[in-house]
């Protein structure tokens, strides 16, 4: 027999002792439960308890109702777990079983399912050109002007301005050494986009790298005649998957270390913050480490 009472402040044998001392002793159920601290209906409790089960009627019982009317149906709950494991979100699950959200969220949590299984994801497949130029990556990234600290467009008011100047940040990421080169323009374009690949092959040039292969997402300005036709020969023109942004993840993580470190410092104004791109690229190519080749400057790669 268990001597220990979970759920009160008294154990199996002192409930026995205030029955026998009634039952045997003589004692009066007042006297008992002014003794032990307790109410007579308690007393009187146990001895019916007592009386029709023995000493095993003064074990503790379950707290639980002996029914409940707001319980969900078995086969309701069949139905919510099916088609949980069906893959359903909650609010489809709740519409199918007429039933609350909150309802359903309740139930899938007694279950462990209020949250629902992240499909796995692809096995992360990272690629490098074996020497400098042989694959460069390419892309672009809006930006906005601006005449105050702090804020990317031009205010009157409290209102925006329109007309505030757009610019379009374009980069050149090296696969191989991680050189980056980067100009912002006024468009994004197919004449924009050849100017800037023009420029970006006289700075790798400058480098004594040669551009054999050019890597870009399916924009309408990398995807044009235009682009195609001004193009250098021997330049091979590759584009990603249709929503695969990870297949030219160097130029966007690139973009996301030049927003980071050098777009969205605090300015007086655009022009300032224009005019220290050149020295951030020179600091990122020749100075800062770089995660992806031994944390070294990319220029130690050439």
């Amino acid at each position: 027999m268990n001597n220990q009472c979970k759920h009160s402040k008294f154990s199996v044998r002192e409930r026995l002792l205030a029955v026998k001392r009634v039952l045997e002793e003589g004692w009066r159920v007042t006297a008992v439960s002014k003794a032990i601290g307790s109410s007579r209906q308690i007393i009187y409790r146990w001895i019916k308890r007592f009386q029709e089960f023995g000493e095993a009627g003064l074990e503790d019982r379950s707290s639980r109702p002996k029914s409940c009317p707001w319980r969900l149906d078995a086969l309701i709950c069949l139905a919510i777990q099916r088609l949980r494991l069906d893959g359903h979100p909650l609010r489809v699950v709740a519409e199918r079983v007429q039933l609350l959200p909150c309802t359903v969220w309740r139930q899938l949590k007694r279950w462990d399912l209020n949250r629902r299984a992240r499909p796995e994801r692809e096995a992360v497949q990272r690629y490098e050109a074996d020497k400098p130029g042989e694959l460069v990556h390419m892309d672009t990234k809006k930006l906005r002007s601006f005449d105050w600290a702090g804020r990317k467009f031009i205010n009157d008011g409290g209102r925006r301005q329109r007309g505030a100047g757009r610019q379009y940040l374009h980069v050149m990421v090296d696969s191989h050494s991680r050189i980056a080169f980067a100009q912002i323009l006024p468009r994004e374009n197919a004449a924009a986009s050849l100017a800037f690949f023009q420029a970006a092959q006289e700075f790798f040039s400058s480098l004594g790298v040669s551009i054999s292969r050019l890597l870009t997402d399916n924009g309408s300005a990398y995807r044009s005649k235009a682009m195609a036709a001004g193009l250098p020969e021997g330049v091979k023109h590759s584009f990603t998957r249709v929503r695969r942004p990870q297949t030219n993840g160097k130029a966007e993580r690139f973009i996301r270390t030049a927003m980071e470190e050098w777009g969205y410092r605090r300015y007086e104004n655009s022009r300032q913050r224009d005019s220290i791109l050149p020295q951030w690229l020179k600091y990122y190519n020749e100075e800062r480490s770089h995660s992806g080749i031994g944390h070294k400057a990319p220029i130690s790669r050439l």
